[in-house]
């Protein structure tokens, strides 16, 4: 009897430390992942990413991989303009969306500032093409407020799909950036109306300076080549000197 006794309490010790071993194994690895990712984004750092990466391509080589170097259109002016804190939220939507989308076998990294690195497996390269551009409508459209899930804003040629977070032009899509998506969100959303500059600011960057007003006009700027087919004589974003902008109703 005494025997029994002590086998059952030795088996419930064995139990209780082949538990606690897997359990330590299991938060050495959370903190070994932990220290191999960017504090700021979540994605790997660039030498763990370059290890991950191998690794995954080296027990996959049946599969097809593509390396995607990627970075923000602008990101220096962005930091420069409207702040580091700007910026970094920026990053971290981005970087959200894009490990949302990393799948079995692929892998995200930042390499450094606004440049990311992406290990994507496919087999055609457009199932590659539309994955990308789904991530980066995903965060175009929650910088634009996630306005209307299901509505779609026409005016003349211009057409503005909230839900895919898509625009186009005479039914040809063209591609913006998060921040020119969001202008033009915010001008289609009050079309007709003259927004100032310091609304604009505001909605957008949420800060008003009056420095930042010519790096308002440079984004319209580059708005404007996008989707006015004459941008020096404009049909969809009218300027009024001093004061602001405007959407002009079209039919």
């Amino acid at each position: 009897m005494f025997i029994s006794v002590v086998s059952v309490i030795c088996l419930i010790l064995l139990i209780y430390y082949i538990k606690s071993f897997f359990n330590l194994k299991k938060k050495n690895t959370e903190l070994k992942d932990i220290v191999s990712r960017d504090k700021l984004t979540g994605a790997y750092n660039e030498a763990d990413f370059k290890k991950e990466a191998a690794g995954i391509v080296a027990h996959n080589q049946d599969k097809k991989f593509a390396v995607l170097y990627i970075d923000i259109e602008n990101f220096k002016y962005i930091n420069d303009v409207f702040g580091y804190a700007y910026g970094d939220e920026v990053l971290k939507t981005y970087a959200s969306f894009m490990l949302k989308d990393t799948r079995e076998n692929e892998a995200f990294g930042r390499s450094v500032a606004d440049r990311f690195t992406a290990l994507r497996c496919y087999e055609e390269k457009e199932e590659l093409l539309a994955r990308l551009r789904a991530s980066l409508r995903r965060a175009m459209y929650q910088s634009s407020g996630g306005v209307e899930d299901n509505a779609v804003f026409e005016n003349g040629d211009l057409k503005i799909d909230y839900a895919s977070g898509c625009v186009f032009i005479r039914d040809e899509e063209i591609h913006l950036t998060p921040i020119e998506y969001k202008l033009l969100c915010l001008l289609a959303k009050n079309v007709g109306r003259v927004l100032t500059h310091n609304f604009i600011l505001n909605e957008v960057w949420g800060n008003v300076m009056q420095s930042d007003v010519p790096s308002l006009r440079v984004f319209m700027a580059t708005l404007r080549k996008k989707i006015e087919e004459e941008p020096s004589e404009p049909r969809y974003i009218q300027t009024h000197i001093g004061i602001g902008y405007r959407m002009i109703k079209r039919e």
